[in-house]
C-alpha cells in the first residue's frame, strides 16, 4: 500500500468532520478498513486478510 498514508489523511480529514466520534480509536479502525477495502477491490474480509 504505497499511497496508504496519502489515503489515510484524505479519510481521516473527511470522517473527522463529523464531531460524532465518542472514541477516536474506533474512527482509527473505519478508516484502516476503508483503506482495505478499496485496496482489495472487495468487500470479502478474507481477501483483506491475505493482502
Amino acid at each position: 500500500m504505497p499511497n496508504a498514508s496519502r489515503l489515510y489523511k484524505s479519510v481521516f480529514l473527511l470522517l473527522r468532520q463529523s464531531n460524532e466520534w465518542a472514541e477516536i480509536r474506533h474512527l482509527y479502525t473505519l478508516i484502516w478498513m476503508i483503506i482495505g477495502l478499496i485496496h482489495s477491490e472487495t468487500v470479502s474480509l478474507t481477501k483483506w486478510e491475505c493482502t
